[in-house]
């Protein structure tokens, strides 16, 4: 979608002038099912994945078609109506939209069906957490997720490395409003960073040599296995920083999952997160998932978009002023998915193989 220098569905290149044009986009789609032999008028249900947000506000909550932002793409996409741009590709289909970080959350709720609640950390270009309860009544009526970015954006975790970190936030003195860094600041090295900055691509990137925002002379590249347990150690922090928010509100969490490209690498290296509580009471560990293939990861999330469908979003929450107007972050977004008629049942029959069901948290006396 987003690539202009990528070709088009029949293998030509895509013009600059047309690359964000959505019916243009339309077209593509349909081009592409039929060389695969979809029948795009025997389709009944489509679900697309939003790399950023949905439009929750004065909506059918039956029917969330509308993009509210969407930071990776072309502005044009904010207030796409998915609705309306393909329902002449799909005119048999009921179209849905769901943000891609809530579409893991719900995806994880799928396939470990025993788990009763559980935070999920993406780490793509930049990372992102989103959780998920399920009803504790066991009837299995609802899920309540949440999509918590401030988590990422504000919390801080401490460096024990030399390599610091690019971009960063700022308030701007004239206006008051909290502002984005150009991604060529940095402060190499410091002594923390928000999870934000410390676990983003462009970090990676940078470990290797090739963040194309930094002049070379401050990114020395690092050798894999190095680059490797440098983010690991920032993301075994930031798992235990994100594990303890969710402690606060929902109480210990389950199980934690990883996602994401640059989640891989860090399979096998990390087992749980440890914490304590805000008030210094007890310490607690919780068990860590990172799946090994990425194909494991893309089936979780395939399956939370194909899970949304049973549901319908009956109440959103979205605490304090909605930073989405700021167009980068938000504060926290709560939605209630109650279970529609046709799909209530006590148990999801749905494949779990996942290794996180039924995961214990242990805890351990300070």
């Amino acid at each position: 979608w987003e690539d202009k220098k990528s070709g088009d569905a029949n293998g030509g290149s895509i013009s600059p002038s047309t690359a964000f044009d959505t019916v243009v986009v339309a077209e593509r789609i349909r081009s592409h099912l039929e060389r695969h032999q979809i029948d795009c008028t025997k389709v009944h249900r489509v679900v697309f994945s939003v790399p950023g947000t949905v439009e929750l506000a004065g909506v059918s909550r039956d029917r969330l078609t509308v993009v509210k932002n969407m930071p990776s793409f072309s502005r044009r996409f904010r207030g796409l109506d998915f609705q309306k741009t393909f329902e002449s590709t799909f005119p048999g289909s009921k179209i849905s939209a769901l943000s891609d970080n809530m579409g893991a959350a719900l995806g994880v709720a799928c396939m470990s069906p025993k788990v009763k609640c559980g935070l999920v950390l993406v780490l793509g270009t930049a990372p992102a957490v989103a959780t998920f309860f399920r009803d504790p009544s066991g009837k299995d009526k609802y899920i309540e997720t949440g999509i918590w970015q401030s988590w990422v954006w504000f919390s801080k975790i401490q460096l024990d490395d030399p390599y610091g970190y690019c971009g960063g936030i700022k308030t701007d003195k004239q206006t008051g409003r909290i502002v984005v860094k150009p991604p060529s600041a940095h402060k190499i090295p410091h002594r923390q960073a928000r999870i934000r900055f410390a676990l983003d691509n462009n970090t990676w990137l940078r470990f290797m040599g090739r963040n194309p925002h930094l002049d070379k002379s401050i990114q020395p590249p690092l050798d894999m296995k190095d680059a490797t347990r440098v983010w690991t150690r920032r993301l075994q922090s930031s798992i235990n920083k994100l594990a303890e928010k969710f402690h606060d509100i929902y109480g210990p969490p389950e199980v934690v999952y990883v996602l994401g490209g640059n989640a891989t690498r860090c399979h096998g290296m990390i087992s749980c997160a440890s914490y304590e509580t805000t008030d210094h009471a007890i310490k607690l560990q919780v068990p860590v998932i990172i799946p090994k293939e990425d194909n494991r990861q893309q089936l979780m999330h395939m399956a939370g978009l194909v899970f949304s469908t049973q549901f319908k979003v009956k109440q959103v929450f979205a605490p304090g002023q909605d930073p989405l107007a700021r167009g980068w972050t938000r504060g926290g977004e709560i939605c209630m998915w109650v279970k529609r008629k046709e799909f209530r049942r006590k148990a999801n029959k749905a494949a779990s193989g996942t290794g996180g069901g039924g995961a214990d948290v242990k805890k351990v006396e300070p």
